[in-house]
């Protein structure tokens, strides 16, 4: 009977060894591979930075140490101005004590509460009109500062949008053009006005921030007549944020 060599039997072994690595990297190392260009295709600027390390970053040099540890939350903030005829500097936030529910979910203030932070990643806008004397909303979204849907305001796709926190500008004005599906880099389908900033922006607990919105002033034309009848402007900025939990980390 023919016996093979020592030169197949080293063969096969080679051959299974590469076969059994080639498994490992596929299973421990792709899925990982995978996961961080998901993170860099939607946060490209961040260089690996996710939004619970800035928050842990900067509110270490602020000395909250213990924010980091605190619960994790998704989190959205919103305000909304009345468009008045022209009106060119809308400050979102600032005097939002005044305002309730569904006007904005800051009735508070323009501040975080202790033990709270967030990342902020995205914003977008909204434009609604309000009848009090019938309850009517007529929600017009965000594509009609593009031009998309009638009526159309390209007053706000003209204007610039700025971000002040405590007295830093920690955002200066950038075009609200980039937010239109047309010019949004990040942008997936021909409706998608959702900005992603370029940075993180991080709002630390009990300091007080400001997002002001400049437009082209609105003319009479754009403005309702009824005396009932209100148009509206609403921001809303959204991303991870941490928030106190009493009895565990969840």
């Amino acid at each position: 009977m023919k016996t093979y060599g020592n030169s197949k039997v080293t063969k096969f072994m080679v051959m299974a060894f590469f076969a059994i690595t080639a498994l490992f990297i596929t299973v421990a190392f792709f899925p990982h591979a995978a996961s961080a260009g998901v993170m860099l295709a939607n946060f490209p600027a961040m260089s690996g930075t996710t939004p619970a390390d800035k928050i842990g970053g900067i509110t270490d040099k602020f000395g909250l140490k213990q924010i980091k540890n605190n619960q994790g939350t998704s989190r959205t903030i919103y305000d909304t101005l009345p468009v008045v005829l022209g009106q060119e500097f809308y400050p979102f936030f600032r005097e939002c004590n005044t305002r309730t529910f569904p006007q904005t979910n800051m009735t508070k203030g323009n501040k975080l509460e202790c033990g709270e932070a967030l990342s902020i990643l995205w914003g977008y806008i909204n434009l609604y009109k309000y009848n009090s004397s019938t309850g009517a909303v007529s929600v017009y979204g965000t594509q009609n500062i593009a031009g998309a849907g009638v009526p159309t305001f390209g007053n706000v796709q003209m204007g610039e949008f700025s971000f002040m926190l405590g007295n830093s500008q920690v955002i200066k004005p950038i075009r609200m053009m980039e937010w239109a599906a047309w010019f949004n880099k990040r942008t997936q389908h021909l409706l998608n006005e959702v900005y992603t900033f370029n940075s993180i922006i991080v709002i630390p607990e009990l300091l007080e921030f400001e997002a002001q919105i400049r437009v082209m002033p609105f003319i009479a034309a754009q403005i309702p007549t009824d005396p009932y009848e209100k148009l509206y402007i609403q921001l809303s900025l959204e991303g991870l944020g941490a928030i106190l939990s009493p009895k565990a980390t969840f």
